[in-house]
């Protein structure tokens, strides 16, 4: 894609991320890791910062498109 078509995909997977991470915020005790990092998870006796959350869901979504890219290629 062209570089605009780029900053607008990574735009909605960020808005979709911060997303995410409010809904967990107001549901504490999820089973998922991202409601532990949110709710559970300290760094430098610290929460977790939103900055830090943000990367950690981005990493996990372009984790799970992997897994999910490679199990259908490998059909």
């Amino acid at each position: 894609g062209t570089p605009d078509e780029r900053a607008h995909a990574n735009a909605r997977i960020n808005a979709l991320i911060a997303q995410s991470i409010e809904e967990k915020r107001g549901t504490p005790g999820g089973p998922d890791l991202m409601s532990f990092l949110i709710h559970e998870a300290r760094i430098d006796d610290e929460p977790v910062s939103q900055e830090d959350l943000m990367a950690y869901g981005f990493l996990f979504f372009i984790a799970g498109l992997d897994t999910v890219t490679s199990l259908m290629t490998s059909c």
